[in-house]
């Protein structure tokens, strides 16, 4: 009977009802088949959140840019994670009392500290590890000297090429592979780059969010000039896949790597 009531106490502590705000935490809870701890989720207005097919029967309070308070209130969950697009609603969870814990996802380090924090919310604490562990050992196995001193920019909006610069979760990302991110040099987290100095940098490589190749040298000839450009190294990349501080993001960072040596 004691063991009993020890078990149900310990269990009791460990929030069972979660409201997600946080489109990377939503994954790390699949990753840690903690998902019977999710009550619902902030689904993105035009990205996917992973897995798709499990995601869609979630209930929802909303987007992650504009979560509903007042279905926030009804669900009355144990826990919030809000994540930076939504925090205009923690004023509102203080007012009412509802827990919360704010996510962030500027650096990998970031990341590693959010699958702890929720491993140990959802009573998973072996497989956080594991999975930090598993991570870090991918990462721990590229061959960066192959890519180290390259020169490289991310841009997030091809229209008039603003790149992602210091303090940013890319710009964490270009610094641990050792390659240089010229944004990093520029004013701001999130510099526009001129063609001038463009030109003068002599990038090995070019990432960038958009629709297609064929549209971005549309809207920026000044591109074709560029050495990442003749060496076929302009890559497309998907909004998800390293702008969310979602652990999956390792697996972009391989496959990245891989498209820069080959």
């Amino acid at each position: 009977m004691r063991k009993f009531l020890i078990l149900f106490l310990v269990n009791f502590c460990f929030a069972k009802g979660v409201i997600v705000l946080d489109p990377a935490c939503v994954e790390i809870f699949y990753m840690l088949n903690a998902e019977d701890k999710i009550a619902a989720i902030a689904k993105t207005q035009s990205s996917e959140i992973w897995p798709q097919e499990k995601i869609k029967f979630l209930p929802s309070v909303g987007t992650y840019v504009k979560p509903n308070l007042e279905k926030i209130i009804e669900i009355q969950p144990d826990m919030v994670l809000t994540g930076f697009h939504s925090k205009e609603i923690i004023d509102d969870l203080e007012r009412f009392g509802i827990k919360y814990i704010e996510i962030k996802s500027n650096k990998l380090s970031d990341i590693y500290k959010n699958i702890q924090t929720i491993a140990n919310l959802t009573n998973k604490k072996n497989e956080g590890q594991k999975l930090i562990d598993d991570l870090k050992n991918r990462l721990n196995s590229l061959d960066l000297s192959k890519v180290q001193g390259k020169k490289a920019v991310f841009f997030y909006m091809g229209t008039n090429l603003m790149a992602l610069g210091k303090d940013t979760l890319v710009g964490d990302i270009f610094e641990f592979m050792k390659i240089d991110n010229v944004a990093k040099n520029l004013s701001g987290k999130t510099p526009i780059v001129t063609s001038e100095y463009l030109l003068e940098q002599d990038l090995d490589y070019i990432l960038f969010v958009g629709n297609s190749l064929e549209d971005l040298l549309k809207q920026n000839p000044v591109l074709r000039h560029t050495k990442a450009y003749k060496n076929g190294k302009i890559l497309n990349i998907k909004s998800s896949s390293l702008l969310r501080g979602t652990p999956r993001i390792i697996y972009e960072i391989e496959t990245l790597y891989k498209d820069f040596i080959k």
